[in-house]
């Protein structure tokens, strides 16, 4: 049990950094002021709240999907939730949907999350594999 709750925080924490950094490639995409402070707050809430749903997906449809389809799955997932920052500032501030800005934070997110999102898949698939094999070798020392 301990170990799983460290692996949700590890989670977190990554997700939260992920997030931190495509703040920080907003911020240094216009001039910096103290009202970015709030932006790389948001966004590494953002960050944290991608991470936990990309999780979620992923032990949710592991086994019932192929990987490849979790994988665009889980792109979609980021890609949605990633826009709402642009979408409550288009419709409470009327800025533009899709900013250059827009854009290259979205791309900078897929790009981080989802290879976060690939070495956590292959770390755990080799994981299992070692489990596995550690499972065979008592079960032989059973019989």
């Amino acid at each position: 049990m301990k170990e799983k709750n460290k692996n949700i925080i590890f989670n977190l924490i990554i997700s939260a950094l992920i997030g931190f950094i495509v703040g920080l490639v907003e911020v240094s995409l216009k001039n910096f002021t103290t009202n970015d402070i709030y932006i790389l707050l948001v966004d590494s809430f953002i960050g944290l709240l991608i991470g936990s749903v990309i999780r979620q997906t992923f032990i949710v449809a592991y086994g019932k999907l192929k990987v490849y389809q979790i994988f665009i799955l889980s792109s979609i997932l980021l890609f949605i939730i990633s826009m709402f920052p642009a979408i409550i500032n288009h419709f409470i501030f009327g800025k533009p949907l899709f900013r250059t800005t827009t854009i290259i934070t979205i791309t900078t997110a897929e790009l981080l999350g989802m290879s976060f999102t690939f070495a956590s898949y292959k770390y755990y698939k080799k994981l299992n594999q070692k489990l596995d094999e550690k499972k065979k070798e008592f079960l032989e020392r059973l019989e």
